[in-house]
């Protein structure tokens, strides 16, 4: 006779006490739900990153911040490259190093991005209904310090 498996009801044996297993649960179910929701904006969880990076640093050095952020090069050009056609930012010659580019977010990008942190604040809410403003504090805070140490 054949078991029908579902999440629920599957063994899992030790991985649930695997740090690993959970964070990445954790990871692909909030990702996967914001892949979707961002799908209606226009932007992706990338984008939505850079949009947000930039605007907390206008001027930036597209070379530094894809060095920064640790993507590569070409793939974050086309990044850029959409987000502009879009009009949520502009990029321009840096006036130090003629052979770089600066990039500055728009109006238009500074009110997308006003309005998505508004709905990502919700969404985060709904996901860490289940934990109090102290356990939620520390589990952010307790995920920094892996990250820390791990990085």
């Amino acid at each position: 006779m054949d078991k029908k498996l579902t999440k629920n009801k599957i063994n899992w044996g030790r991985t649930v006490d695997f740090l690993a297993a959970q964070l990445r649960s954790a990871q692909m179910g909030v990702y996967n739900h914001f892949v979707d929701w961002f799908s209606a904006t226009g932007l992706s969880p990338k984008k939505f990153g850079v949009l947000y990076v930039i605007s907390l640093n206008p001027g930036v050095n597209q070379r530094q911040l894809a060095n920064v952020l640790s993507t590569e090069r070409a793939a974050f050009g086309e990044t850029l490259a959409r987000l502009e056609e879009m009009g949520l930012i502009e990029r321009q010659q840096c006036q130090i190093d003629k052979r770089a580019k600066v990039a500055t977010i728009t109006p238009k990008g500074s009110e997308v991005l006003e309005s998505v942190l508004e709905e990502i604040s919700e969404q985060e809410a709904s996901f860490t209904a289940c934990l109090s403003d102290p356990e939620r504090q520390m589990l952010i805070a307790l995920l920094l310090k892996v990250n820390a140490r791990i990085r």
